[in-house]
């Protein structure tokens, strides 16, 4: 068989795999874990939804960690701080953390122990983290600091005017950030926020709630409209990292967050009882009444198939427990050849063995052990062509 025969019998293997991806439904089914009930402020996780970080920011106002998707909890050492916002490098090890007044704090170890970094004591608002965790950002009132070195130094970012910070997020190679406000405007980096731009076409509004995919290509961004007779919040989305955007269908409804997977495949909204996930960018949306109460924060893993909401809001301001809701997803294998056959999916949430067929009939595993590419969160395995078999598949184990 020769070199191009095999890699068209390749691709017809990723495009079948492509179309089962495409018709997986997506579970609504929220289960309560192990966590306390308690006032969450802000929930971190790895990119296979394994670790987690979660901040309390009152009534005990500490740091909780899971090692095991939330089967169980444990405090960590981190000290008791008034904790707002936390983030988490792809692989779980290093974390950041902001507390309201009482600075920044840096975990190398996934929350064993914590460094205190050199940072003002400011109303911090949020911080985001490159995959690797050595671009870091850290968001206060009304500025911003970043670091390009796991959070050993900060620079004080020249952003332009007077405005009231809310959210940001970072791409998974930490170049492109970006940074909503309250005052009206949303500003994006290309150089790991050395210099920034306004989002110029993005519309004038209250901006609450925004998350960004792995590559920084789609957007989702929760603004809020006050009219007269009660609060709504309107749903944008961008897939041009902020260049221009979409309006989406939505109900006008008093929406508290919004979240995206890192892979861009799947988007949520919600409110303290109700959530909506959209599976096409933000076209059509599926969901309904759930029972967690406070409409707090929610993070996808990288595949999209696993999430995590904390009941509370942006401000602990209500009480609530952390839910899971879990839909699995057959990974995508892409493939791409040169000297050699290099094959790619995104972080599962749920262990897969790659595997090769020369007739579809029997099936051995890959050896290779895949590495972790930091720059679009993909398990990758390079093998040489003239060895690498027919058929590729992703079994679980």
């Amino acid at each position: 068989m020769t070199i191009k025969q095999k890699l068209v019998k390749w691709f017809s293997l990723v495009l079948i795999l492509k179309l089962a991806y495409c018709n997986v439904a997506y579970a609504q089914t929220w289960v309560a874990t192990t966590a306390l009930e308690t006032y969450w402020a802000s929930i971190a996780m790895s990119a296979d939804g394994v670790k987690l970080a979660a901040t309390v920011n009152t009534s005990q106002p500490f740091i909780f960690l899971s090692t095991n998707s939330g089967l169980s909890w444990f405090q960590s050492s981190a000290p008791s701080n008034n904790w707002g916002a936390i983030e988490s490098s792809a692989d779980g090890t290093r974390l950041i953390a902001a507390s309201w007044g009482n600075g920044v704090y840096t975990s190398s170890n996934s929350g064993v122990t914590w460094i205190s970094n050199s940072l003002p004591a400011l109303s911090w608002k949020a911080v985001t983290s490159s995959a690797n965790g050595q671009t870091l950002m850290a968001v206060a009132v009304n500025c911003a600091y970043v670091s390009h070195d796991y959070g050993s130094s900060w620079t004080s970012n020249n952003l332009p005017g007077f405005q009231i910070f809310v959210q940001a997020a970072s791409s998974a190679d930490g170049e492109k950030l970006i940074i909503s406000t309250t005052s009206g405007s949303i500003y994006t980096s290309t150089n790991s926020g050395i210099s920034w731009s306004q989002a110029v076409n993005a519309p004038q509004l209250n901006w609450w709630s925004l998350g960004m995919s792995a590559d920084a290509r789609v957007i989702i961004a929760l603004g809020q409209w006050f009219p007269t007779n009660g609060n709504f919040g309107l749903v944008y989305t961008s897939t041009n990292f902020a260049e221009s955007w979409v309006s989406n269908s939505l109900p006008l409804k008093a929406w508290s967050t919004v979240a995206i997977s890192p892979n861009g495949s799947r988007m949520i909204v919600n409110l303290p009882t109700e959530n909506l996930i959209s599976t096409d960018g933000g076209i059509t949306w599926i969901g309904g009444p759930i029972g967690i109460h406070g409409g707090g924060m929610v993070k996808f893993s990288a595949d999209g198939s696993r999430l995590f909401s904390h009941g509370g809001n942006a401000f602990s301001t209500s009480y609530g427990r952390i839910y899971t809701s879990y839909s699995a997803i057959s990974p995508l294998i892409r493939l791409s050849a040169a000297t050699n056959l290099s094959l790619s999916w995104t972080i599962p949430s749920t262990n897969f063995q790659l595997q090769q067929s020369a007739d579809l009939l029997g099936w051995s595993n890959v050896t290779n052990p895949p590495v972790l590419n930091l720059t679009n969160l993909q398990n990758q395995v390079s093998l040489p062509i003239t060895s690498s078999g027919g058929f590729f598949r992703l079994k679980t184990p």
